[in-house]
């Protein structure tokens, strides 16, 4: 048995995200990996238990302070739900909030209380933080292309198809953006006839290095 312990917490303190498992009725920690007192900011083995409101504190991802019942511990062994990739933000230290992603789920049951439960902890503060800046740069890029007065469009040619059309396009050709967006080939629609056999070849002959071209509407 001991060996087995053993074994088991070599393996726990290899792993990238923490891991808690704790008693079921009293919340009290049976076993934590460095990872995950490290997450949390604590020393696990001098807690009074993981349902203890005021040492651990948590936010929905709007700032709202997330209720004792609804943690996930508490909804594992209360409830006997199984928690799957739940982002919430925790109270690191009095300056510090990080996001973190979290599993739970009960070990057996007795009497309908769960005799202990699992936690695993992922920090994804960072992929986060990337995610909102690059929403935050996608949002200014399409307030400045919504305004310009001449048509911008991004396309995917490995795809053949083109991902963005400003509103200009709809303003010069008089042809509705989702015509072009569902079918590519659409785009053709707003060229001269007498140029639209040397657009489209031109454009499927240099579309993955890009060109220069001018035709008639």
């Amino acid at each position: 048995l001991e060996r087995e312990k053993s074994r088991l917490g070599a393996i726990l303190t290899e792993l990238p995200v923490g891991v808690i498992l704790a008693d079921g009725v009293s919340g009290e920690v049976l076993m934590a990996n460095p990872q995950a007192e490290f997450l949390l900011k604590r020393d696990m083995s001098r807690t009074d238990g993981l349902g203890q409101e005021d040492e651990f504190i948590f936010f929905y991802p709007d700032g709202t302070p997330v209720p004792l019942e609804d943690l996930p511990a508490m909804r594992a062994t209360q409830k006997g739900e199984y928690v799957r990739e739940q982002e919430l933000l925790y109270q690191r230290s009095a300056t510090e909030r990080i996001i973190l992603s979290i599993n739970t789920g009960p070990l057996g049951s007795e009497n309908g209380i769960s005799s202990g439960f699992v936690i695993t902890l992922r920090d994804i503060t960072e992929r986060r933080t990337a995610s909102k800046r690059i929403e935050a740069s996608e949002a200014r890029f399409k307030m400045y292309a919504d305004k310009m007065q001449d048509v911008l469009y991004i396309s995917n040619p490995s795809e053949n198809r083109i991902e963005y059309l400003s509103p200009a396009f709809q303003k010069i050709t008089g042809i509705e953006p989702h015509r072009v967006l569902e079918n590519w080939a659409g785009i053709l629609d707003a060229v001269h006839p007498e140029d639209r056999d040397r657009v489209q070849k031109t454009f499927l002959e240099n579309r993955e290095k890009g060109f220069d071209l001018e035709y008639r509407l």
